[in-house]
Order: C-alpha cells, then structure tokens, then sequence
C-alpha cells in the first residue's frame, strides 16, 4: 500500500477504492482477504498500469529513478518528467536472499539504487537524471575517504552514469 500510497494522487477515488486494502493494516484486525479485498487490488493494479499512470518515455524530459529497501525486498520506480508532469514509465521489484536480508540498512538501501540502476540502464545511461531515495546516508557514501570494497565496487557502477 505503500508505493500505491504514493501515487494517490494519479488515481480517481483512490481512498474510496483502497479503504477494504487499509481496514486490513488497523491495529487489533484480524487479517481476512474478502471478495472486496480482491476486488479493491485488481482495480488499483489495473488503474496503476494503464494510462495516464503509466506513460511511455519522450526524448524530452528528466528521468527520476524512485528507489527503496525493505528486510525482504528492492524496489525501484522509473518516472519521466514530461509536460511539467511527473509520468511513471516502469516498474521493479526483487526479493533478496538471506545474506542480503543481514545487510544494514545503508547496505539495503545501496543495493535498491544499484538494481534501479541496472533495471533501467538503457534509459539512464548517458543522460541526466535524479535518483530520490528515502536514505540520506547514501549521500555521505560518496565523499568518505574510506569506503568499504562492496560498497566502492557499487558507486564505481553508478558513477559511469551521468546523473
């Protein structure tokens, strides 16, 4: 519901369509996946992958690669701005294996920009383009004099895109 969350504001009724999917996160509920449940996520999965949500890229127009870290995943949303909009053009997502799921925090977060990078390479590399994520760590990474092997292997890899 999170991702979804973000892109509320692309969706019509998107609080009316989603209140069977967020009665499942209250406090003290019992998790039931009912008829409406299903019906509420097949409708948000349909309005999020179809136009005007998505939008296929322009040669014009700053890209913007979304990235976030979970304990059991990596996800990463590419958008374009086109028309002084904000249009998303892919999706991904991953799980991670258990050594990865021992990663701190930083680690995670690092892994999410690297495989957004790799994900969407043929529309980054060589063009000018923002990476947001919700880690202000990773920006400290890139001028500490002491980077750990892993971690100077993966801003090696970022650093040959022009962003």
């Amino acid at each position: 519901m999170g991702t979804r969350g973000y892109y509320r504001r692309f969706v019509k009724d998107f609080s009316l369509i989603a209140s069977p999917l967020y009665s499942l996160m209250k406090k003290r509920v019992d998790f039931d996946w009912t008829r409406e449940c299903q019906e509420a996520f097949e409708e948000l999965k349909q309005r999020l992958i179809s136009g005007p949500i998505l939008a296929l890229p322009v040669n014009e127009g700053t890209y913007i690669l979304d990235t976030d870290a979970s304990d059991v995943g990596l996800g990463a949303l590419l958008s374009q701005q086109q028309a002084q909009q904000e249009r998303v053009i892919a999706y991904a997502s991953r799980t991670t294996g258990k050594a990865k799921q021992k990663y701190e925090t930083t680690r995670k977060e690092m892994l999410a920009v690297v495989n957004g990078l790799k994900q969407f390479r043929q529309y980054l590399l060589g063009r000018h383009f923002i990476i947001r994520t919700d880690h202000a760590a990773l920006s400290w990474l890139r001028r500490t004099a002491e980077r750990m092997p892993q971690l100077a292997k993966w801003l090696t890899f970022i650093e040959q895109f022009d962003y």
